[in-house]
């Protein structure tokens, strides 16, 4: 028998075999970045957009009240399409808060769709063409003023000819008293602005994060190619096991390095890998930090066609950085979950519902008769004791906390207060399709902004808003580097918390973008938007990877890459030698930092002595790096400076060259059942 404890680990092909990526930079491309609001020409009507709506006429006026939620919706979004051109031209003078207060357009109240309201003030602002019918107009306008909104009218033509008086009147409106505030949906979701939209090679995007990003994800979810054996179109799917492993190692070890402390990574897989990667996990990111392995019913019918049995859930493994620290949030509680509580005495404390007292432990001194109002002695059942003491149990009777039915003769039992239990539920490991969705409902939500490319493999809204509910808050760091079709981003924009998205595919611009920008301009009414109470609002900037630092020339010989001017050579230099990339806007040799008096300075000209002498009077007592292409005279002169020659001073800090390390291709047209839809629903989309 041996002290020594024995570790249990993975090993394949090629364990040893380890990549060194290069710390590339992120260029940001000022085109593709997004932040509401934009202009509305151009971002919200489409250049050649027709102003005229379909749903204008007196059929389908804007003051109908609509029967079903769909209908609402789907003609929400064809006001935010369409607007008149009184409509258009008030919101050109509202959109950018010149009245001081934030106006929303064609949002719903209600069963209502109102064209201008400022939420802050709870005033309402319409835009009238004579479409309204007076009984129709009543009716509204009773709705809104009950929800505490005020509402002020103008016809089209009065906001086309007096812009300047209808501004006047609407900002005599917001200098009047407030209404008592009304807890409408939305209010709390504060946008978000400083996310990232990142297009390249997950693992090199990775490494460009970590410099400045280590320590700071406080939740990591990724959905990675399963390795079914299936190549689906926008992702291989069936690289040799050893292989996946690898590429899967490189990349967790580095997400390990994001998390926070009090962080924590959610990672979706099915049968075919989840048992590997979980030993995998367990070397990373510790066995004692394992948190649970949760099921989701991804399918809500048998496939009948199954050869063996029919593949009904998928997994989510999740660790966290540390076990000590971390904790998940609890779920919301459900209206079904309230309604249990009654109040059948009218307890002044509110709705209670009623717990055993009884245990199933045998404590002497807790076995004895209780005597009921109405005079009947009862006893523990058998083989149980009383969970409370007699004195305790006295003093809860004296309270109120002990119920003995309605007439006084029942087994007694605990009250337990709506008030004073916690705010929400204990999350389960079993999440069932009808909490969290299924793949339908996942095709169904990448259809509304992609219907021609429909992504292969998206997960549903509600998974993802589950897993943020339980291990984020609003303005966490969330961080998604198998992006996909963009459904982490989306739910993190509209739960308020800030994001990070990675994706190497095309589907980057062609999913991603369309999607995200929906979710910024409140054109995605789909999926957790509801749920949430999102808006509209925030932005992201979008980001491609730089291409290699180090090329090779016509002789073979290794030289820094045209590609780079001298800002983005300073900031390359930074990553790869560990410095934060800051420059200072006064010292022009402070270019970026490690310590608090430690910089680094990168110039692609010849140094001299005599220059190192200038910068060592103004370096001081700080210590200066300084990488130059050559270099003349004693390097060690000077005490607070280190001089390093480049390229040679990096050539063997990582890999150059290398374009990828992926985990998915393209190009590959799978035949998957799992994502066909049946007959009797395709109707619906």
């Amino acid at each position: 028998m041996t002290d020594k404890l024995q570790r249990l680990e993975l090993t394949w092909p090629g364990k040893e075999d380890r990549f060194n990526p290069e710390p590339r930079i992120l260029l940001e491309d000022k085109e593709k970045s997004y932040s509401y609001p934009q202009d509305v020409g151009n971002s919200v009507l489409g250049k050649n957009q027709s102003l005229s709506s379909p749903l204008r006429g007196e059929d389908k006026g804007e003051g109908d009240k609509h029967s079903s939620t769909l209908d609402l919706l789907s003609f929400a979004k064809d006001m935010r399409k369409n607007p008149t051109e009184a409509e258009k031209t008030l919101w050109y003078a509202l959109k950018n808060q010149q009245l001081g207060y934030k106006f929303r357009r064609q949002h719903q109240i209600g069963n209502y769709i109102v064209d201008f309201v400022c939420l802050e003030k709870k005033l309402i602002v319409e835009c009238d063409g004579g479409q309204h019918n007076e009984e129709v107009d009543k009716e509204r306008t009773d709705f809104l003023q009950k929800e505490g909104f005020k509402v002020i009218r103008f016809w089209n033509n009065e906001i086309s000819e007096n812009l300047e008086g209808v501004l006047i009147q609407i900002n005599d409106e917001l200098s009047s008293p407030s209404p008592l505030p009304s807890p409408l949906k939305g209010e709390g979701v504060k946008p978000t602005f400083d996310n990232m939209l990142i297009h390249g090679d997950n693992l090199l995007a990775l490494k460009a994060l970590e410099q400045d990003y280590a320590g700071k994800v406080k939740c990591i979810y990724i959905d990675p190619p399963y390795n079914t054996g299936n190549a689906f179109e926008h992702y291989d799917d069936g690289l040799e096991h050893s292989i996946w492993l690898s590429l899967m190692r490189d990349r967790l070890e580095i997400l390990k390095r994001l998390l926070s402390d009090d962080g924590s990574i959610w990672i979706s897989l099915d049968d075919n890998e989840q048992a590997y990667c979980k030993v995998l996990c367990d070397e990373i990111f510790g066995r004692q930090n394992f948190i649970n392995n949760v099921i989701w019913q991804k399918k809500f019918s048998p496939q009948n066609d199954a050869k063996w049995l029919s593949d009904n859930h998928d997994f989510i493994m999740v660790y966290a950085k540390n076990k000590m620290v971390w904790r998940p949030n609890l779920l919301p509680r459900s209206e079904e979950m309230n309604a249990r509580y009654k109040n059948p005495d009218n307890d002044p404390r509110g709705v209670w519902t009623s717990g055993d007292i009884s245990v199933k432990r045998i404590t002497l001194k807790d076995i004895y008769p209780i005597k009921t109002p109405s005079g009947r002695e009862v006893m523990p059942p058998a083989g149980t004791s009383w969970r409370l003491s007699k004195e305790t149990l006295e003093k809860m009777i004296q309270e109120n906390r002990i119920w003995f039915g309605p007439n006084g003769d029942s087994v007694p039992r605990i009250k337990r207060f709506l008030s004073e239990v916690k705010d929400g539920m204990t999350a389960l490991t079993i999440w069932p399709y009808t909490e969290v969705g299924h793949n339908q409902d996942a095709k169904k939500e990448v259809i509304a902004f992609n219907s021609e490319d429909v992504f292969a493999t998206p997960k549903p809204e509600r998974l993802i808003e589950r897993v943020l509910t339980l291990a984020s808050n609003p303005g966490d760091l969330v961080l998604d580097s198998f992006l996909g079709s963009g459904t982490t981003a989306a739910v993190a924009h509209k739960m308020g918390r800030r994001w990070i998205g990675v994706e190497m595919g095309d589907h980057v611009y062609t999913h991603c973008l369309p999607r995200l920008k929906k979710v910024i301009n409140g054109e995605d009414l789909g999926g957790v938007t509801t749920s949430t109470g999102w808006l509209c609002g925030g932005g992201f900037k979008f980001y491609e990877l730089a291409s290699s630092l180090i090329v090779k020339d016509k002789y073979g010989q290794q030289i820094i890459s045209d590609k780079y001017n001298a800002d983005m050579l300073a900031e390359a230099m930074c990553k790869i030698l560990g410095y934060h990339y800051k420059p200072d806007s006064t010292a022009y040799w402070k270019q970026g930092y490690s310590s608090e008096k430690s910089f680094i300075y990168t110039t692609t000209f010849s140094m001299q002595e005599a220059s190192l002498e200038r910068l060592h009077e103004e370096v001081g007592d700080n210590n200066l790096l300084v990488c130059c292409s050559a270099f003349s005279g004693n390097s060690k002169a000077y005490p607070n400076i280190s001089v390093k020659k480049i390229p040679a001073a990096i050539l063997k800090k990582c890999e150059w060259g290398r374009e990828g390390y992926p985990l998915n291709l393209t190009n590959y047209h799978p035949d998957d059942k799992e994502f066909e839809f049946d007959e009797d629903e395709s109707e619906d989309l």
